[in-house]
């Protein structure tokens, strides 16, 4: 049994229309009930009175595809990074700056003919330790590049270049290492400056799988070279080597270097079954050094040193649901995303299965799952266009 706590900020508020989705007894009240509505999540009706738990604010994108915690707070991205993202603080959400001034390297002022007053493609990442790190990029190719830090609420500027570099495909590894797949090559910010250190990983000949991607305006496959997307995040915080996801692709990757980032390595992580190689929407470390995978098969546990693949089988969740996301809250419980919302109770092998929720189940897929650093009991859902769901999932007294 447990006892559940809604509340969400809505992209769409405007065109959202309130309505009923379910009624429960409020088993805190004889005579209470609780309802769950389409607009405004959950509401307790006692009296006459109506207790709301919407989170006041709503969150001003059309999409959201990210969650990251700052140290302020949790941080909401749109599809793409150049939209203002929202950050949860003090109860309520606002924007933070997160980016340098907008201003042109010499070399990119002298062959312009008019000028934007903003940045057309930029990256957001947020480090283990809750800081911003943002890749800044003109709408000229090449054109002005600028690496920055949020630095006690201030943007430090740690590197400002005229170069090719494509920011959307800039990623940060747990050491605070920035890295991009740029064009055909791996490349890596050092000294305020990105330089290139090594090639993309080539597509091994027995892996006719692999087709170039038409995803992206920047396709990087080519030449033979692995497509690797924008989505690249890396899994645990052990290394190096790390291993990394690219969730556009859904493939995994490693990167390896020496002391002092000597000779940097991306290669591919394949994972087969049968011979086949399967598709990696996420992937969580587990026990033992294995990592639990949501594959287009069902869940796996992968074991990295022997790349060795076994069934992960929750007995009361059904061989029939797909799973594209993975999390663990701060009380170690394994959660559940896709066309649906599950928390499992690995004690009691049992999954709780929270399809009634308003604007979850097979209406809505889970796009992200965050830890929510202000309850070890809870998770922040991303519902995409419907926008941000806060959960705890409180177990009750004496069950």
């Amino acid at each position: 049994m447990l006892r559940l706590y809604d509340s969400w900020g809505r992209p769409d508020v405007w065109h959202s229309v309130n309505s009923i989705e379910s009624v429960h007894q409020d088993r805190a009240a004889d005579e209470g009930m609780i309802c769950g509505t389409a607009r405004d999540g959950f509401v307790r009706i006692l009296g006459g009175t109506v207790a709301y738990n919407t989170v006041p604010g709503q969150v001003g994108l059309d999409y959201v595809e990210r969650i990251e915690n700052l140290a302020a707070g949790p941080l909401v991205l749109g599809a793409d990074d150049k939209e203002s993202p929202w950050l949860f603080r003090g109860g309520r959400w606002v924007q933070p700056a997160l980016t340098p001034p907008w201003k042109l390297e010499p070399e990119e002022n002298k062959e312009r003919s008019f000028k934007n007053d903003r940045w057309d493609d930029v990256r957001v990442l947020v480090g283990p330790k809750g800081a911003a790190i943002t890749v800044s990029g003109s709408d000229e190719y090449p054109g002005t590049r600028v690496t920055a830090r949020q630095s006690r609420s201030r943007v430090e500027i740690l590197g400002r270049e005229f170069s090719k570099l494509q920011p959307s495909f800039v990623f940060l590894t747990p050491d605070e290492e920035i890295w991009a797949t740029d064009s055909d090559n791996l490349s890596h910010f050092s000294k305020g400056k990105w330089e290139v250190v090594s090639k993309l990983p080539e597509v091994p000949s027995d892996e006719p799988e692999f087709k170039p991607s038409d995803r992206g305006e920047f396709p990087l496959a080519g030449n033979g070279l692995l497509n690797i997307g924008k989505t690249v995040k890396s899994i645990g915080i052990a290394g190096p080597p790390w291993i990394l996801i690219d969730q556009e692709n859904a493939h995994l990757l490693r990167l390896d270097y020496g002391l002092r980032l000597k000779s940097p390595r991306l290669t591919h992580v394949p994972v087969r079954e049968n011979g086949k190689l399967l598709q990696v929407h996420d992937a969580l470390v587990w026990a033992n050094g294995s990592l639990l995978l949501a594959t287009d098969k069902g869940l796996r546990l992968f074991e990295l040193r022997q790349g060795r693949l076994s069934a992960f089988t929750i007995p009361s969740l059904g061989e029939e649901v797909t799973i594209t996301r993975l999390c663990r809250d701060g009380m170690g419980r394994l959660w559940l995303g896709g066309p649906g919302l599950w928390m499992i109770d690995q004690k009691a092998k049992l999954a709780h299965d929270f399809s009634e929720l308003p604007m979850t189940g097979s209406l809505c897929d889970v796009v992200a799952f965050a830890v929510d650093p202000r309850r070890k009991d809870a998770v922040i859902v991303s519902l995409g266009l419907r926008g941000i769901l806060f959960l705890s999932a409180t177990p009750s007294q004496g069950r």
